[in-house]
């Protein structure tokens, strides 16, 4: 047996597993022996005839489809009908990262009727789905060719532009080294095949609508519980200028695609002319602006206990968790450094 994960002609990973179960299941056992680069002997050991049975075991019971075992024995109506309502609009988007077409296909018809599903065969092909629609939750197996998901995991953790899109693992990996290998990666989730559908639905729901809710949390108007605690917000309050870009910023600071060029649109001015004129009336230039106008933001919601570290950077349109903690500390001990004392960072 090869210890590859980036074999080619991929199985699902099942086989070893339900192999196992059924041997146990007839009172039997299953051993395999190897040899690096020799090969591997399976060895399958069960009783003979039916005393071992109870009456009830011996019982002719009709096999579910194998399509409705791999669900967990939920048929595909039931499964419709037990939809979990999706966070968001329509076009929330699930990228499926799996090497066997069958279980791809299945996977994708377990989540279609609340999400947009993206597919993709292994972690190289994901990789240029994610760089063009930048999906809201990834489902990943490991074992693929050309690229593991281990390492498609790392390549998406590093890249500050896809860092807070939240991964699960679905993979017949099922030692506690990998679960927690994979989880200290960075990896969201871990879930073991075969799987429950219902169980794959709902863990991609939480950490959605978790993404979700602190970004409607933060849109909203909710009054400032301590106005000492958000002085820069409360200096734009000057003029109808800095009125007006404090309700942009108000309703923009959480999209990580708003930056400098955002605000000069917005504003209906020319980048050059908006620099200067926020430089005089706040001393910070347009991206020191946007950054400190999210800072703000973000040290209410840790104060408030509102989300984590991670939730709380996604939720005002940082892309990157670990520049989000650098910044926020170097930003709080500058302008107040009690603070930290306060938070747990």
């Amino acid at each position: 047996m090869s210890s590859s994960e980036t074999r080619d002609h991929e199985g699902s990973g099942i086989g070893l597993s339900i192999a196992h179960d059924f041997a146990e299941l007839h009172r039997g056992s299953l051993r395999v022996d190897s040899e690096p680069e020799k090969g591997s002997v399976f060895t399958l050991s069960l009783k003979k005839g039916s005393a071992h049975f109870t009456q009830e075991e011996l019982k002719e019971v009709r096999e579910p489809y194998i399509h409705d075992r791999i669900a967990g024995g939920i048929p595909s109506a039931e499964l419709q009908a037990k939809s979990i309502s999706q966070p968001g609009d329509d076009q929330t988007t699930v990228l499926v990262v799996e090497d066997n077409g069958d279980l791809r296909s299945f996977i994708r018809e377990v989540l279609e009727d609340s999400y947009r599903v993206l597919e993709a065969e292994n972690g190289s092909e994901a990789l240029k789905v994610v760089a063009e629609q930048l999906p809201d939750l990834i489902v990943a197996d490991i074992m693929m060719p050309e690229m593991d998901g281990i390492t498609f995991n790392r390549r998406i953790k590093e890249n500050p532009d896809t860092a807070s899109v939240p991964l699960i693992f679905l993979t017949a990996k099922t030692a506690r080294v990998d679960q927690l290998g994979a989880l200290d990666d960075g990896a969201d989730d871990y879930i073991t095949k075969p799987f429950d559908p219902l169980l794959l639905k709902a863990r991609v729901n939480n950490l959605i609508e978790s993404r979700m809710r602190l970004r409607h949390l933060m849109q909203s108007n909710r009054p400032e519980s301590n106005p000492s605690e958000a002085s820069f917000i409360s200096t734009l309050n000057g003029d109808s200028f800095l009125n007006e870009v404090r309700s942009i910023l108000e309703q923009q600071f959480s999209n990580p695609e708003f930056q400098v060029a955002s605000l000069a649109k917005e504003l209906n001015l020319s980048r050059s002319y908006m620099a200067r004129k926020l430089k005089k009336k706040t001393g910070l230039t347009p991206s020191e602006l946007i950054k400190t106008y999210r800072m703000e933001k973000a040290s209410l919601l840790l104060k408030e206990k509102s989300g984590n570290i991670s939730e709380v950077a996604y939720a005002v349109g940082f892309k990157s968790l670990a520049y989000f903690t650098t910044f926020l500390k170097s930003s709080l001990i500058r302008v107040r450094p009690n603070f930290l004392k306060t938070i747990e960072v």
